[in-house]
């Protein structure tokens, strides 16, 4: 009968009601305490499957999709399980990040279609420690860039020569440290690198400063896993049959992938 149920909810009701009044702080604190070794333990479990992590910042926004056909690009280009886990893993992360130039560009821009550019100085503040605080302590060493905050880090030393971890320095290099990824034909195959901003550069942090905090063996094996990945980018070359003026391709299956290692393994 439908008044015996509105009557039970009504008795439920009343009893959370009282509860929530004589047991708040309780429930929270212990809600605080299980949510966290619910997220703890799954970052451990999770953590090994994890051969790469890789950083974007600059004006670029991501949507949920591209993050993941950034992670499967990724994956595709590892020539191996770099931590021996027995599986492939990449994780990205993307800071969307503008320069006082590029916000000036975007607001000339909407102003042109009547719709105000709303900055928040203080998002933008934040935003920009975020990506100190990864450069600084953060897991990942390869980097793709807009130039403004790579050269905020190569003003530091922050960035390791490319030959010393390639064994050479591409002569396409635009310096030392760094290449554009649009000169690279690793970025101009995958659809999802090619529609970053041409100006975007790949680069090599040097190991983190707070490596010695997480662990030396580890943080070292992290970043071997790294050096290969950056290896496996510069020896990636198109796959037989490819032609760059048709544009990045946008569907990878499974025999392209198979062709793409096998090239790229052949090119190392």
């Amino acid at each position: 009968m439908l008044w015996r149920r509105l009557i039970f909810m009504n008795k439920v009701l009343k009893w959370l009601d009282n509860y929530w009044y004589h047991y708040k702080w309780e429930t929270l604190i212990i809600s605080f305490f299980a949510i966290f070794i619910v997220v703890a333990t799954t970052q451990l479990l999770t953590r090994d499957k994890i051969d790469v992590y890789v950083l974007y910042t600059g004006p670029h926004v991501f949507l949920p999709s591209e993050i993941e056909s950034m992670e499967n690009t990724l994956e595709q280009t590892m020539s191996g399980d770099y931590n021996g886990d027995g599986e492939k893993g990449a994780s990205f992360m993307d800071i969307s990040l503008m320069t006082e130039q590029q916000i000036l560009a975007a607001k000339e821009e909407t102003d042109k279609t009547g719709d105000p550019l709303v900055i928040n100085v203080n998002t933008m503040r934040e935003t920009e420690n975020q990506f100190n605080t990864q450069i600084f302590a953060g897991e990942s060493s390869v980097c793709l860039l807009d130039p403004y905050w790579y050269d905020e880090v190569k003003e530091s030393g922050g960035w390791r020569k490319l030959s010393d971890v390639l064994g050479y320095t591409p002569e396409f290099a635009a310096d030392d440290y760094s290449v554009r990824l649009c000169d690279t034909e690793w970025g101009q195959f995958f659809t999802v690198l090619a529609g970053l901003p041409e100006d975007t550069v790949i680069c090599m942090r040097t190991m983190s400063t707070a490596a010695a905090f997480k662990g030396k063996s580890s943080s070292e094996k992290a970043y071997a896993c790294s050096e290969e990945l950056l290896r496996d980018i510069f020896a990636f070359t198109f796959p037989e049959g490819y032609v760059p003026e048709d544009g990045a391709n946008t569907d990878i299956s499974a025999s392209d992938d198979a062709t793409t290692a096998e090239t790229a393994d052949a090119a190392a």
